[in-house]
């Protein structure tokens, strides 16, 4: 079984030391209430479309600011909480995609946090030093090495 133990890089933490992340991993839970995640997403969007949380928008500024500082551009390329409220102003509403992926964006509406998931079995392991290891997709990779040298800049996951 494949043991993943995210972290945050040292660089992360020296442009933004009050990050945090959790990471929680499911293996292969069953959805026992597909309509659960239409629901909550609805509920988000509705939460969204009256200004709630009060927070939202001061929070989400300060996430532009960081991505500002680790050289991303906000305009072109939000936060995904960012991004999802700015759709739901503009659409007033979310289509659903998927039980699992309409509670992340639920939650990520919500509360104005990112929040994503990622498929670990599309994952391969790639040994780079002895007590490192990349995960990289293994439909995606055309030049590992270019790959690696960035992954080893940039943190330990890189998602498909």
């Amino acid at each position: 079984m494949l043991t993943v133990s995210p972290s945050i890089a040292p660089e992360i933490y020296r442009i933004a030391p009050g990050f945090r992340a959790l990471s929680i991993y499911v293996k292969a839970a069953p959805v026992l209430n597909p309509d659960i995640g239409e629901t909550a997403l609805r509920e988000a969007c509705a939460a969204v479309l009256a200004s709630e949380p009060a927070w939202a928008e001061s929070h989400l500024a300060a996430w532009a600011d960081v991505f500002q500082k680790f050289g991303a551009k906000p305009k072109r390329t939000p936060c995904s909480a960012d991004a999802l409220r700015k759709r739901v102003l503009r659409d007033e509403t979310m289509p659903a995609l998927d039980p699992i992926v309409d509670l992340y964006n639920a939650v990520s509406l919500r509360y104005a946090v990112p929040v994503g998931g990622e498929n670990i079995s599309a994952y391969q392991v790639w040994l780079w030093q002895r007590e490192q290891s990349l995960l990289i997709p293994s439909k995606r990779v055309k030049r590992p090495l270019n790959i690696l040298h960035k992954a080893r800049l940039s943190g330990v996951m890189i998602p498909a």
